[in-house]
């Protein structure tokens, strides 16, 4: 019978479901990198295993298609943003605060987690006109922040806060634009460009083009937004 000195300096041995969780984990933080970086077309499998530091059969055993494994990196991005669609539709609240918070948390998820906001942008440009799920589920993430957007700027004009410039549909599609927009011209110009005051400068564009005047008079300055991480490398 071994020395209780003997069992107590034997290795533990990692769960097997820890170790598969710890296995998926890797080969979507390797893929989510790679796709952003080089494109969904342009990665195989391969790149992924030996990024993740797995065996090809390794990623095969937890997603059977390169496929899967973008699909659960949308799912975990769309997970992301269920509190804050919540809030823009969340009417007892007021519009302007609802804007501002969908602005400050962008602002904020993109100095965390660059890719996570990037990773939709670029697959949904890959995916456009395919009839791929893939095109579906980003399209589907795309119309729920609208109509979030859209709610937020109709309550906003029946309260006298937003203005009536241009059609309440437009106005959100250009919030949107100029998001995306952003984050990649931060991805293509991190050299120069602080992310903090990019963020900062959208935030006041976005403020002065839906104010009405009396609106932007009153209007307070808009919490601190984090200092952005730096990006992930750029596409090759």
């Amino acid at each position: 019978m071994p020395s209780p000195s003997n069992q107590r300096s034997r290795p533990q041995r990692t769960p097997n479901k820890v170790r598969r969780a710890e296995t998926r984990e890797a080969v979507l933080v390797a893929a989510r990198s790679l796709f952003v970086r080089q494109g969904y077309l342009r990665t195989s499998v391969d790149e992924i295993a030996r990024q993740a530091g797995i065996s090809k059969g390794g990623i095969y055993f937890h997603f059977p298609d390169k496929a899967d494994i973008v699909h659960e990196l949308l799912m975990n991005t769309i997970e992301l943003y269920r509190d804050l669609l919540g809030e823009l539709r969340d009417r007892s609240k007021p519009p302007l605060e609802r804007l501002r918070s969908y602005m400050n948390w962008t602002s904020n998820l993109g100095a965390r987690e660059p890719e996570a906001m990037l990773l939709p942008i670029l697959i949904s440009l890959e995916f456009l006109h395919t009839g791929h799920e893939i095109e579906s589920l980003t399209r589907s993430h795309y119309d729920a922040i609208h109509r979030g957007l859209q709610l937020t700027i109709f309550d906003g004009r029946k309260a006298g806060v937003f203005n009536k410039r241009s059609g309440a549909r437009e106005q959100a599609a250009n919030i949107i634009l100029m998001g995306d927009g952003a984050l990649l011209e931060w991805l293509r110009r991190s050299d120069v460009l602080s992310g903090t005051k990019l963020a900062r400068a959208l935030q006041q564009f976005i403020l002065d083009a839906l104010l009405v005047p009396d609106a932007q008079q009153a209007a307070v300055a808009l919490p601190a937004v984090q200092t952005a991480a730096p990006p992930p490398a750029k596409r090759r």
